[in-house]
């Protein structure tokens, strides 16, 4: 039995980030007009680029409920009736990833997932089902994420319409996280928000050169990241940074410099003046 993560790897860190803003922004969508469904798409596009599993399904009724990620009855898939054996043999599983070409045995970058099949009863049980109100959720179905190749045949047929056949809207990676860390302070959750300033963002851009360094340094967003930052020091707050200890971090890096170099500065003079 699989757990929620379907097949779990390495970047665990970036896995609980995202799981945790889909959570936050869940919780203020009531409050304020937030553009959820690109939000989403453009958090498992951050996702996407990093040694991850995949993670939807530990927030499943969030995401269809946002319209982000679509839950349809196994037999409404384009190529049901082509493949009736592939699709007779999902039934009696609990999780599978669909290839663009169900016909295939072998997923690889020529044949991408697709969408999903999950049975969430098969596959962790009634308990969890109820616990997590899996609600009509809690059956077999078939699901397909916004801008996905099986969410594009369903907005061919038509069985998409409206809002739900437009691509979700990208946005630039540094308006992602500054809407995201504004959010989590918002709700009062400095340790999101922390993680962000200290792990999603040096995640993100930690690798850039000169050219992009200089770039970066001129971004609004960042820089209004970081006077949150420093309002909040959420520098200083304790979490999971992963490969990005403090002691590990490469300030000839011209990013990570910018990043860090004065605030650690900063809370060096600190110290000194109250050893005084």
């Amino acid at each position: 039995m699989m757990s929620p993560c379907a097949s779990c790897m390495g970047m665990h860190q970036i896995e609980s980030l995202v799981e945790e803003s889909v959570r936050l922004l869940d919780r203020g969508a009531h409050n304020r007009s937030l553009d959820m469904r690109s939000l989403l798409w453009n958090l498992y596009d951050y996702q996407r680029g990093y040694d991850t599993g995949n993670t939807l399904f530990r927030v499943a009724t969030i995401l269809v409920r946002h319209r982000y990620l679509y839950a349809f009855p196994l037999s409404e898939h384009p190529d049901y009736l082509r493949h009736p054996d592939y699709f007779t043999a999902l039934k009696s599983r609990g999780f599978e990833e669909i290839p663009v070409d169900p016909g295939k045995s072998w997923h690889d970058e020529k044949n991408p997932t697709a969408g999903y099949f999950c049975d969430p009863v098969r596959e962790w049980g009634a308990s969890f089902s109820e616990k997590n109100d899996w609600g009509d959720l809690a059956r077999p179905l078939l699901y397909c994420e916004a801008g996905s190749p099986l969410w594009k045949q369903f907005v061919a047929s038509k069985a998409l319409t409206g809002s739900d056949a437009k691509q979700p809207e990208r946005i630039d990676r540094s308006n992602l996280f500054h809407s995201v860390i504004q959010e989590a302070l918002r709700q009062g959750d400095d340790k999101l928000a922390a993680e962000w300033y200290q792990v999603g963002i040096p995640y993100e851009f930690g690798s850039a050169d000169s050219k992009d360094g200089a770039r970066l340094k001129n971004d609004s967003h960042l820089i209004k990241i970081r006077e949150i930052a420093r309002k909040h020091r959420l520098h200083a707050l304790p979490v999971d940074r992963g490969f990005h200890e403090a002691e590990d971090v490469d300030l000839d890096n011209p990013f990570l410099t910018w990043w860090w170099a004065d605030f650690l500065a900063e809370d060096e003079n600190d110290g000194d003046r109250a050893r005084t």
